[in-house]
């Protein structure tokens, strides 16, 4: 039986309070620096609008886990079935061949970002990330 050793990491109270509106606006043109759109909203219902609204009517939409999309009610949105998208996360991961899960139409992609591809079949080139 081997030992894992663990560091006790800090208690961290800035990670506890929303930053200061300079912050967010700094790190918003940071973000546009490194050609990353950015958008702050004042809600989690605009945030699902705003990230609902930029997906085109019949894309194939696939997500990693994501907290922030979970939070937003969007996790939820997709598997209702309530929009105009196809919804293929649960397509690839019902497929029981690991291979074929890690080739899926959003390239293999687990982390917290959500993929589509324009309909008919052309990849639109940009990830977006929530």
């Amino acid at each position: 039986m081997s030992t894992i050793e663990t560091t006790k990491i800090p208690d961290l109270p800035k990670w506890e309070s929303l930053p200061d509106k300079q912050t967010v606006a700094r790190t918003i043109e940071s973000l546009k620096s490194r050609g990353i759109n950015a958008e702050l909203v004042g809600t989690q219902q605009e945030a699902l609008r705003v990230v609902a609204g930029k997906i085109p009517e019949g894309a194939e939409v696939m997500t990693g886990a994501s907290t922030s999309l979970d939070q937003i009610g969007f996790t939820e949105l997709l598997k209702s079935g309530k929009h105009h998208w196809k919804n293929i996360k649960d397509e690839v991961m019902s497929d029981k061949d690991p291979g074929k899960q890690e080739r899926d139409p959003g390239q293999g992609d687990r982390s917290g970002v959500l993929r589509w591809k324009r309909p008919g079949g052309r990849r639109d080139g940009r990830s977006r990330g929530c």
